[in-house]
């Protein structure tokens, strides 16, 4: 479960970062239905974990304090969400990536809204 739970939060933007739709992204992998579910129609048992990073993402601390309703805590959710952003940036690096993972946290959190991430990779 908690590493279903990874995926969401980490595949959350994927398509926004390969420029093509979530549906054409998820075709090619083999990961549980559930995660789909999650990433293609917000439904099922994901769902709220999606939500959830997508409210850290936007800094909705209103939305973050209802953590409870995917079984973490508010305290625990940032510590979380660093760490995962440490570990993507981890394996950004091993792939040759010039960019450090606190650029890459920034571009996500502050500087570029999802929804402007997602126009400018499906035009």
């Amino acid at each position: 479960m908690a590493g279903s739970r990874f995926l969401v939060g980490l595949f959350s933007l994927l398509d926004a970062l390969l420029r093509m739709p979530m549906a054409g992204v998820l075709a090619r992998m083999a990961i549980a239905p559930e995660v789909k579910d999650a990433l293609l129609s917000r439904s099922g048992p994901y769902a709220g974990t999606l939500a959830l990073v997508e409210a850290q993402e936007r800094g909705d601390w209103g939305a973050v304090v209802d953590a409870a309703a995917v079984g973490t805590t508010p305290a625990d959710v940032s510590p979380a969400y660093t760490e995962a952003l440490g570990w993507a940036g981890e394996r950004l690096r091993g792939l040759g990536s010039a960019e450090p993972p606190q650029q890459v946290s920034e571009r996500r959190t502050c500087a570029t809204p999802r929804r402007q991430l997602r126009q400018e990779s499906h035009p």
